[in-house]
């Protein structure tokens, strides 16, 4: 019996059930039994396979305090002795006073959550006996979010304030970027196509992380004779915000448009042509969010914090980390216990320090005709404390940013009362809320909301390295 046969004898036997008319293999059905090749198995597979990344590694790592009201605010003794008394006593008379200092903190809890995709009552029935793609939607929105308060935890950009205003410190921390300085420019006659006596325009915008700010001021400069004429670019670099990098915009007008010619992490950038098409400069400026908890850059870049802060217009160094470590310790008594950077930098690390002339290389013989060989430093040697500091990339680290970071107080900190230097203070932590179906939005969709921010009590044990050219 041929293929055909068989099937029409199956549904010569449906007539019995949907009427003497009977069922006939049409042209249509045909094509869809694919009757040719027989019947074909669809290997479908349950449930359906999350295939994204789910990275949030200081997330998973800092504690989640639980919170109360509006804000959290704590007394902070910042220095033990003002006075620095040499403790000398004499007899009959009192010992040297000394003087303690202290400080207020205060920070603002907000709001962060992400809601699902919406789950109809078509897509839920069509996926009864596969998988439950109500519970679908939020085991999904549960990881974005998880990679959303990571972004937050590191860029997260609020209001403008002081959560420090007494005791001799003050953290100004967050707020808008805004419009900065105008970037330096240098004509050249070389090393471009711009035309001779062409007044070039230029203006720049700062990304935090964050998000990209405003253009700046414009700054001019004409060009000279001949026809090879190019324009060096300084990006203007601001005090106390997180400058990780910076977008140049260029035009033929003082009055704009300007449009974009290259981006830098603080090195200088060559405008060989002045563009007349392309990406502007943002029209709002988007380097922070008064609905945001500011995250731990904000916290390092806040002027006085005084973390650790150097930029370098070189490429990485292989002194550069120990001197940070050295400067941590030497400003704050510092111990950190974690490097992280972008992965261009984590391989420029392991070239600076393990590949120099006869550095050995350690091979791992699999079989006879075969070996595998090659290293990355993983592990630095605090040169101070003899500490291991873990090398590790972050997946959302920009480029040339490299965080230096202690996830607990040192030893000689002792009885501080404090989990660790950040942490998340919670009045609410993940909560999922399920909006039911109505009239207007015949769906299901699911919210997961949390109501708190990152604090943190000491910046300056913490430091970040931007290598402007990497």
């Amino acid at each position: 019996m041929t293929v055909a046969a068989d099937i029409q004898q199956t549904l010569d036997e449906l007539t019995k059930v949907y009427g003497a008319g009977g069922i006939k293999i049409t042209a249509e059905l045909a094509k869809d039994l694919n009757v040719a090749a027989g019947l074909q198995a669809y290997n479908l597979e349950v449930p359906a396979r999350l295939l994204f990344p789910v990275l949030s590694p200081i997330r998973n790592k800092l504690p989640r305090e639980k919170g109360r009201g509006k804000a959290v605010e704590f007394k902070a003794i910042t220095s033990a002795d003002t006075n620095a008394r040499n403790g000398i006593a004499i007899e009959k008379q009192l010992a040297p006073q000394i003087a303690t200092q202290t400080a207020d903190v205060i920070i603002n809890y907000r709001s962060f959550g992400l809601s699902s995709d919406p789950v109809t009552f078509e897509g839920q029935w069509s996926s009864e006996g596969f998988q439950d793609l109500r519970a679908l939607a939020v085991a999904n929105l549960l990881k974005a979010l998880m990679i959303a308060e990571e972004k937050l935890i590191l860029f997260g950009r609020g209001s403008s304030g002081q959560i420090v205003s007494q005791g001799g410190l003050s953290w100004t921390l967050g707020g808008a970027i805004g419009s900065t300085q105008a970037p330096t420019l240098a004509a050249q006659s070389t090393g471009g196509a711009i035309p001779a006596s062409t007044t070039v325009y230029v203006v720049q915008t700062v990304h935090d992380g964050f998000g990209e700010s405003v253009a700046s001021a414009v700054a001019s400069v004409t060009t000279g004779a001949g026809s090879t004429n190019s324009v060096v670019v300084t990006p203007y670099v601001p005090a106390n915000a997180p400058a990780l990098t910076f977008n140049i915009y260029a035009g033929s007008a003082a009055g704009g448009p300007f449009y974009y010619v290259g981006s830098s992490n603080g090195a200088d950038v060559t405008i060989t042509a002045v563009p007349t098409s392309g990406q502007q400069p943002p029209a709002a400026d988007g380097s922070y969010d008064p609905n945001s908890f500011n995250g731990i850059l904000s916290y390092l870049f806040a002027g006085g914090s005084n973390a650790y802060i150097k930029r370098t217009k070189a490429q990485l160094a292989d002194v550069d980390i120990p001197d940070a470590l050295q400067s941590l310790y030497d400003t704050g008594r510092a111990d950190p216990d974690v490097v992280y950077l972008q992965s261009g930098e984590s391989r420029r690390l392991t070239n600076i320090t393990l590949g120099a002339a006869n550095t050995p290389y350690f091979l791992v013989v699999d079989n006879q005709r075969g070996a595998t060989a090659n290293y990355r430093v993983a592990r630095l040697v605090n040169p101070v404390t003899g500490k291991d500091v873990r090398v590790e990339v972050h997946p959302f680290m920009q480029k040339g940013t490299i965080l230096i970071l202690s996830e607990g107080l040192p030893s000689w900190y002792p009885g501080a009362g404090v989990s660790a230097p950040f942490a998340m203070d919670l009045v609410q932590d993940y909560l999922q809320i399920d909006y039911p179906p109505t009239a207007a939005a015949p769906y299901w969709v699911s919210e997961i909301r949390a109501y708190g921010a990152l604090k943190g009590y000491i910046p300056f044990i913490h430091g970040v390295l931007v290598v402007e050219n990497s």
